[in-house]
């Protein structure tokens, strides 16, 4: 079973753990077409085990950079008016504190913006390996950019696979059918997502709810559970960094651990123990059952805006 297979699973079980998949999407496991239709529907709490507190996943940004400018991206890049690149020497040293206070990470998502706007990409999944011993690194991309294949070769592992969004049906160019080849011939699992619906959840402000909705909506969010580590610093999901790092939610929101110094494994349940995050009440909300919802609406995915979206800053 590849590596793209393996992710590819409805759901995973592991002890107490049971990690999700994004549902109601059309994917494409190297050639094989099918619909991922399940969705985690009770979120476990932080495991501890023999290793210490494991995560179930979390999104390492790399850059902030990105080769679109899809208006309704959720991981918010259409606002990035001055995008950077992660500094590496930073990054490197920042997730090997993180890994000094934890157990292990079971699914390390390597994501951007484009991961390939960062020339130097293949350097940070060999600090991931480096790092973290065990668990699967997915590349993500758009496949607009080509990786060479000297980096392909440099991060040949069992562990690394990648995960290409498919935006042809909108018009989008791409460069999908070389990307594939290239990466069968390195030898890397991948699957490809067609993208047929996003939700409309690229909003930042004060909902003004009350704090018992707000643990709805963080009941109900597709991406409850998945980590964010942006800046050397550790989030409860990819709305709260990305929120931070553009300055659009107030600083008394932003529930972070710091790795770029030791890091206290306490720090890190309390932030997975987080019911909701502060973040949150700043969220519109992103149920697992969007397409479906009537009080949420599904957009066209990877509609371009020409110019970064003006938004209001908060700090």
């Amino acid at each position: 079973m590849t590596g793209s297979e393996r992710q590819h699973n409805e759901a995973k079980t592991t002890g107490s753990r049971l990690y999700p998949v994004y549902s109601a999407t059309t994917v494409s496991i190297q050639g094989e077409n099918r619909v991922e239709d399940s969705f985690r529907k009770e979120w476990p709490s932080p495991v501890s085990d023999a290793d210490g507190l494991r995560l179930g996943s979390v999104d390492f940004v790399i850059t902030e950079k990105c080769s679109l400018k899809c208006k309704d991206c959720c991981n918010l890049m259409q606002f990035y008016s001055s995008p950077r690149n992660a500094d590496l020497e930073q990054f490197q040293t920042a997730i090997r504190n993180l890994a000094a206070a934890i157990g292990g990470i079971d699914k390390l998502n390597v994501v951007g913006g484009e991961v390939f706007m960062n020339k130097r990409w293949a350097d940070f999944v060999l600090a991931l390996l480096d790092t973290f011993p065990t668990g699967d690194v997915v590349v993500l991309s758009n496949a607009t950019i080509l990786p060479v294949d000297a980096d392909l070769e440099k991060i040949a592992n069992p562990r690394v696979s990648f995960q290409l969004s498919d935006y042809s049906k909108q018009g989008v160019r791409q460069r999908m059918e070389e990307f594939t080849e290239r990466l069968e011939r390195h030898g890397f699992g991948y699957k490809v997502i067609h993208a047929e619906g996003w939700q409309d959840c690229a909003h930042m402000r004060d909902y003004g709810r009350p704090e018992a909705v707000n643990k709805q909506v963080f009941a109900n969010c597709c991406v409850a559970g998945f980590y964010s580590f942006q800046d050397g610093r550790l989030y409860p999901c990819p709305f709260a960094s990305n929120a931070a790092a553009l300055g659009a939610i107030p600083e008394h929101l932003d529930e972070a651990v710091d790795c770029t110094a030791a890091v206290d494994p306490e720090e890190v349940r309390a932030l997975l123990e987080l019911n909701p995050p502060a973040a949150c009440s700043w969220c519109p909300g992103r149920p697992a059952d969007y397409k479906t919802n009537s009080r949420f609406s599904v957009v066209t995915p990877a509609v371009q805006t020409r110019t970064p979206l003006p938004y209001p800053k908060m700090r």
